[in-house]
């Protein structure tokens, strides 16, 4: 060692900040440090969670809400009757938009939307749908298809923006490959 003489009492904030603080900001004129929080909860893919609650709590009572990794307002979560189609359409971040879509479900926000089937078929045995809904007094059309894989006991739905052109759920499809409908044809799914 270099035997420098160290007051190590200047040390001291700093090791008490590590030692009994999870989160701290230090500027050179001061200090922030959180406590730990009481409550920390997480989806199977580690993101921050929690359905009914918050998924960060701390002792003086503060909360942050998370739908898989998405921040959230509180009353998304806590008063999801709260979630209507004004609510949806007003929300500018459209990861909060889908999470609140997430939140109260796909067939409720399709049944907050009214939608109109223009096409359904079925594609190696999984159905599909092309709907057309207002927004705004704008048609916009929504191509519902399933994932061909099975996760967790069952396959996820998704929603897909198509062109208003777009008239059947395989010309939806081609087109969200960048293909005609004439060079897309799906024949087996690995």
């Amino acid at each position: 060692m270099a035997k420098l003489p160290i007051n190590w009492d200047v040390w001291d904030p700093y090791e008490k900040a590590c030692m009994y603080g999870a989160i701290r900001f230090v500027h050179e004129k001061f200090c922030i440090v959180s406590d730990f929080p009481i409550k920390l909860t997480v989806d199977n893919q580690n993101r921050p969670h929690n359905s009914e609650g918050p998924f960060c709590e701390w002792a003086d009572g503060s909360k942050l809400y998370s739908w898989h990794g998405v921040r959230v307002p509180a009353w998304t979560i806590e008063h999801k009757n709260l979630i209507t189609k004004e609510k949806i359409l007003a929300e500018t971040n459209v990861e909060i938009r889908r999470s609140m879509c997430e939140i109260i479900g796909w067939d409720k926000t399709l049944e907050l939307f009214d939608p109109v089937v223009i096409d359904s078929d079925t594609s190696l045995e999984l159905p599909r749908r092309l709907l057309s809904i207002k927004l705004n007094n704008e048609e916009v059309r929504l191509l519902e298809v399933f994932n061909g894989t099975v996760e967790n006991g069952s396959r996820r739905r998704f929603l897909l923006g198509v062109p208003t052109e777009i008239n059947t759920c395989s010309a939806g499809v081609a087109w969200s490959y960048g293909l005609s409908t004439d060079s897309y044809k799906e024949g087996v799914r690995t």
